[in-house]
């Protein structure tokens, strides 16, 4: 299904964090399985000018793992 994460772009994402110097937390359905973003921009684009970001799963038992295995 689409959920409204799903339709981020990075370009919209990049604009509206790339001051932060905290994580960033990206929810993994804003990429496809290429690790592109609706607007085509890879995560790896955005990972360059937001050294920060971080793919999080969506999925609560998934999400829970990943943080626990992160050093945030």
């Amino acid at each position: 299904g689409i959920t409204v994460a799903g339709l981020l772009c990075g370009k919209d994402i990049l604009e509206q964090v790339k001051e932060r110097k905290k994580p960033v937390l990206i929810p993994d359905i804003t990429v496809n399985e290429e690790n592109l973003f609706l607007d085509n921009m890879s995560f790896g684009e955005l990972k360059k000018s937001l050294p920060n970001a971080m793919l999080a799963p969506t999925d609560i038992d998934k999400f829970s793992r990943w943080l626990a295995s992160c050093a945030i």
